[in-house]
């Protein structure tokens, strides 16, 4: 073990296995099974017991989701953001943030979910992403939005105690479209352009070349739904936004996002859209549940009064724009 302090292999390239070499290499190998049997018989026979009730409890809550109408459980005290490091610099696994980290709490106006869990039998309430929903997480820069969408795709994985998102679950399958220039090779993009732009082969029901960042969103957003991706998740930090909100300058040929959400709901099928958005009002406008981020803390907005309210912005946006004529 002395081996492992000072950062070398337990078992290092023995090189051309001689005899001798094979007999070192084996007693390495029993010396450290020697030293990982004594490790785990110090570990208290209720950590363990707690480790594999809490494996129980996220695997159980995973297979129960479909069941009660949901893609993905968000439990109260959830804590999402991660700290990373060189080693562990992706989201899936990063540990928990140090310092100030504010627990999620699902608001009332968003109908929190009650489940009881198969390992520990304990019951835990949260938010409930529902089947075929259009969900928003709205908020101002740097509330821990995209952090949120992190952890729900994380979700996917069983995690161990202490983490924060021990009791965050989602349904395996759960996909993502982003915005980003690659060659297609016949993509449909049809869904959202009825005809290519210059540049680009095919037709938009299989488009050749270099895709633009709207073009490969789109197609990957089209490979979700076809496949019936039971959860799709965007990103406006991630996203062309110009495929998912309208604008005064947008062609004909181009049907954003949030104008099929308004005309041709159906296409979406029971796919579940959880998307998170800053400025996209006309996006969000068109969610069924609003929740809102702000000091990190949880929300919920009435959809009828965000649309209200977003009557009353662009009703000054056109008083302000009449008065520069």
């Amino acid at each position: 073990m002395s081996g492992a302090r000072s950062h070398t292999p337990a078992l290092p390239y023995p090189g051309a296995p001689t005899p001798a070499r094979i007999l070192e290499l084996e007693e390495r190998f029993l010396a450290l099974l020697d030293a990982l049997d004594r490790v785990v018989r110090r570990v208290p026979d209720r950590d363990l017991v707690a480790a594999r009730d809490l494996s129980i409890d996220q695997k159980a809550l995973r297979r129960a989701l479909p069941g009660m109408g949901l893609v993905a459980f968000v439990a109260d005290g959830t804590r999402p953001a991660r700290r990373f490091t060189r080693l562990r610099c992706h989201h899936r696994i990063a540990g928990p943030k140090e310092g100030v980290h504010v627990p999620f709490r699902c608001p009332q106006e968003l109908d929190p979910v009650e489940v009881e869990l198969a390992g520990s039998g304990r019951v835990v309430t949260g938010l409930g992403i529902r089947r075929g929903e259009v969900f928003a997480v709205a908020g101002s820069n740097a509330e821990g939005k995209s952090t949120l969408l992190h952890a729900v795709i994380a979700g996917q994985d069983d995690h161990a105690a202490g983490d924060g998102r021990e009791l965050l679950v989602s349904v395996n399958g759960v996909a993502r479209a982003d915005a980003g220039e690659r060659g297609l090779s016949g993509a449909d993009v049809s869904l959202f352009f009825s005809r290519l732009p210059p540049g680009v082969g095919g037709e938009p029901r299989a488009a050749f070349g270099q895709g633009s960042g709207s073009l490969v969103m789109a197609h990957e957003i089209q490979t979700a739904l076809r496949t019936a991706a039971p959860l799709l998740i965007l990103d406006e930090d991630r996203a062309a936004t110009n495929l998912l909100v309208p604008g005064c300058l947008q062609g004909d040929g181009v049907t954003p996002l949030a104008t099929l959400l308004a005309t041709r709901r159906e296409v979406f099928g029971e796919t579940t859209i959880l998307f998170a958005a800053s400025s996209l009002d006309i996006l969000i406008a068109q969610a069924d549940r609003i929740m809102q981020l702000s000091g990190h803390e949880t929300r919920a907005l009435d959809r009828r009064e965000f649309r209200r309210r977003l009557d009353r912005y662009l009703a000054g946006v056109r008083e302000h724009l009449g008065a520069e004529k």
